[in-house]
């Protein structure tokens, strides 16, 4: 997976407005473009039982909230999955800039080459969720899980680091994989010393391992 900084950055902080959104909340869809300048965000969506499933993170940099100002609005009901059912939830603090789409688009159309902006954003969300896709379909609990903690590990005060907030819960509803797996995966990388726990911060020790695994270079017995 992969998140890439957009060229035009302050053209769309200048036309936004800045708001911050704290950890769980919900941004409102269906008026704002956003442009994510901080924090980490996910397209989520609620079963029929109630759980939350994960389709989609984004991270700092990323344009949200646009597809359905690009999509023509009769096509929408013909969808089995209404594009209403997914919501875009603050999985940290966020700081973002929310953009009315008519004055996103009226930008776009009287400076074309922000289209760059919104084509690469549109390539990189579709490229993000089909590498997720995959990994449902063809990658084991313990390969998908250090795919997830290389993709999304981050580096702080020198040492690398998992968001805190990745638990066992939050693994679980991306990654398709019962949180007691989880848990099991997770206590063996401890063991073995490529996971390292300190209070509610997980740092990885070993990052060379963990891409071995990741690679299925290596295997993971759990």
């Amino acid at each position: 997976m992969f998140w890439h900084e957009l060229p035009h950055i302050d053209t769309f902080k200048s036309i936004g407005r800045h708001t911050r959104f704290d950890k769980g909340e919900a941004l409102p869809l269906g008026q704002n473009v956003y442009f994510l300048e901080r924090g980490l965000a996910a397209l989520t969506m609620l079963t029929p039982s109630g759980d939350e499933k994960v389709y989609m993170y984004f991270k700092s940099g990323n344009l949200l909230g646009f597809i359905r100002f690009t999509l023509p609005q009769e096509l929408l009901p013909s969808s089995y999955i209404s594009i209403n059912c997914n919501s875009i939830v603050a999985k940290s603090p966020l700081e973002v800039w929310g953009i009315d789409n008519k004055i996103f688009f009226q930008e776009l159309e009287n400076n074309p080459t922000l289209y760059k902006d919104l084509s690469f954003s549109i390539s990189q969300n579709l490229s993000n969720v089909l590498e997720h896709s995959y990994w449902l379909a063809s990658k084991d609990a313990s390969t998908r899980l250090c795919l997830m903690l290389v993709n999304f590990m981050e580096e702080r005060e020198g040492k690398l680091v998992l968001p805190r907030c990745f638990t066992y819960r939050e693994m679980s509803n991306f990654l398709s994989i019962h949180t007691v797996t989880i848990a099991k995966i997770c206590k063996i990388l401890v063991d073995q010393g490529v996971l390292e726990r300190n209070g509610h911060c997980v740092h990885i020790a070993d990052p060379q391992r963990l891409h071995q695994i990741a690679r299925e270079e290596t295997t993971l017995n759990y």
